[in-house]
C-alpha cells in the first residue's frame, strides 16, 4: 500500500489486504467506499475508512476491512488490518509511550529498593520475574493501547502467560522489556532498565531505555538521532578491536549449547582488546554502545524485546547492528553483533565465525 504524498490526497492502494482477488484496487478515501467482486462462490468487499480517529486522529491511519463470503457456505469472515502509521502518529507514540515509561520508572525504583520482593521462576532458574516486571507491562500496554487501538504488542511478561508464537507483521507494533536485567533488579544491582520500541512495517521507529537507579533515559525516533537526557550521543566509531571495550555476556553461558562458543569467543576478545565488560542487561550493553561507553557487544538466545530498542539507538548513533551469522539483522531473531562501527563488526564477526567453525570441527 501506498501513503498518500499529502493531506488531502485522495488516492491509496492496498496491496495485501486481497490479494490476489483485489491486489492493485484503488479507493477514494473521504468516505466509505465499498468494491466487491465475485469470484464463485466467492464475494470479496473492500471498505476503507479514512482517516483513523486512532491515536491523536492528526495523522493519516487507514484502517482496511476485507469482508469474504461465501455462497456455498453462506458464512462470512471480516478481517481488520491497519495499514499504516505517519509522522504525526509517530510523534504522538513517541511523547505518548514516553510519558508512560517516566511513570513506570518510579515503579522500578519502588520494586529496586523494596528488600521484600516476590520473585518467581519462568522456566530456568535464571529466568526470573516479579509483580513489578507484570505492573510496568500493563501501564505501557494499557496506556498505549488507549492512545492507538489499532496498534500490537510483542511484550516479554504476555508472551511468555500465552505461550503464543512471536510474530511482527507490518501494523505498528510495540516490543516491550518491562524490566530488562531482572536478576539485577532484585539483588540490587543498579543496571537494569524498561525497553520499549515501536516498530512499523518490520522497521523500528521508536527506542526508548530507561534506567532510573542511574537516572539515565536513551531516547532515539528514526532519522533523528539517539539522545541521552536530551543531549545528542555518538558510538565513539572505534574501528580496531585493541582500543574497544567489549561487552561480553558470559552469564548467557548458564544455556549450554552456547557455553563452549561463549567462553571461547570471550578468550579471544580479551586476547586483543582493552577490556570486557558484562553489564547482566542486554539493553543497557547496545544502550551504552550508542553513547560511546563501550564499543561491541554480541549475543545469542535471547527475545526481540531483549534487543529491538538498543538496536535502533546504535544505528541512530551511527553504530553498526548486524546478524551473528553476517548481514542484515532480523528484529525477531535477535542474535546479533553491535558495534560503533562497521570494521569492529566485521572484526568480532570474523572472529566468531572462526570460534564456531573450529568447534564444530571439534564435534566431527
Amino acid at each position: 500500500m501506498h501513503e498518500p504524498r499529502a493531506k488531502g490526497v485522495t488516492n491509496i492502494t492496498f496491496r495485501y489486504i486481497c490479494t490476489p482477488y483485489l491486489s492493485h484496487t484503488h479507493i477514494h478515501t473521504g468516505a466509505i467506499l465499498l468494491i466487491s467482486k465475485v469470484i464463485e462462490p466467492l464475494c470479496v468487499t473492500l471498505a476503507v475508512i479514512s482517516p483513523s480517529k486512532a491515536g491523536n486522529g492528526s495523522g493519516r491511519t487507514y484502517r482496511g476491512y476485507a469482508v469474504y463470503h461465501n455462497s456455498k457456505k453462506k458464512s462470512t469472515t471480516r478481517y481488520q488490518r491497519t495499514i499504516m502509521c505517519d509522522e504525526n502518529e509517530i510523534k504522538a507514540a513517541f511523547e505518548t509511550v514516553l510519558e508512560l515509561v517516566k511513570q513506570c520508572n518510579e515503579i522500578v525504583l519502588e520494586g529496586f529498593r523494596s528488600a521484600s520482593k516476590q520473585v518467581e521462576v519462568k522456566g530456568k532458574h535464571w529466568d526470573l520475574v516479579t509483580v513489578y516486571d507484570q505492573r510496568v507491562e500493563d501501564i505501557l500496554i494499557a496506556g498505549l493501547r488507549q492512545q492507538f487501538p489499532h496498534h500490537k504488542f510483542c511484550a516479554e511478561e504476555s508472551a511468555f502467560a500465552s505461550g503464543a508464537k512471536l510474530i511482527l507483521g507490518p501494523e505498528p507494533t510495540w516490543i516491550i522489556d518491562p524490566i530488562d536485567g531482572t536478576v539485577n533488579f532484585v539483588r540490587g544491582v543498579p543496571f537494569t532498565c524498561i525497553s520499549v520500541a515501536l516498530a512499523v512495517n518490520h522497521e523500528l521507529q521508536i527506542a526508548i531505555i530507561a534506567n532510573p537507579t542511574a537516572n539515565e533515559l536513551f531516547t532515539a525516533i528514526k532519522g533523528q538521532g539517539s539522545f541521552l537526557n536530551g543531549s545528542r550521543i555518538h558510538t565513539r566509531n572505534t574501528k580496531e578491536l585493541k582500543d574497544a571495550l567489549v561487552g561480553h555476556e558470559f552469564s548467557i553461558g548458564s544455556y549450554k549449547p552456547i557455553r563452549a562458543a561463549l567462553f571461547e569467543r570471550g578468550q579471544r576478545f580479551i586476547a586483543e582488546c582493552v577490556g570486557l565488560r558484562a553489564f547482566g542487561s542486554a539493553a543497557l550493553s547496545l544502550a551504552y554502545i550508542a553513547s560511546g561507553q563501550i564499543d561491541a557487544y554480541s549475543i545469542q538466545y535471547l527475545k526481540p524485546w531483549d534487543i529491538a530498542a538498543g538496536a535502533l539507538l546504535i544505528q541512530e548513533a551511527g553504530g553498526t547492528v548486524i546478524s551473528i551469522t553476517g548481514g542484515q539483522y532480523d528484529i525477531m531473531k535477535p542474535d546479533i553483533i553491535a558495534a560503533s562501527s562497521e570494521p569492529l563488526a566485521q572484526t568480532i564477526l570474523n572472529i566468531v565465525r572462526d570460534v564456531d567453525e573450529k568447534l564444530a570441527q571439534i564435534k566431527e
